[in-house]
């Protein structure tokens, strides 16, 4: 749970400090509106994506016989 949440602040702030830079309206409610579904999204993904990403390393270091 304390990892979600720090994985939630890093993709919160980058997300906002991107769309705060890149933007040409500065619509602060709707970059704060994006920036947290997707921070929320990925925290909730991040135990599968850690899943598949160890079964993938592991094939890709698994030996050739």
């Amino acid at each position: 749970m304390k990892q979600n949440l720090l994985i939630f602040a890093v993709m919160f702030v980058g997300n906002f400090t991107l769309l705060y830079f890149f933007s040409s309206d500065r619509d602060i409610a709707g970059m704060l509106f994006v920036s947290a579904g997707t921070a929320v999204v990925i925290a909730l993904m991040n135990k599968y994506l850690k899943k598949y990403a160890v079964s993938v390393i592991k094939r890709i270091v698994k030996p050739r016989e």
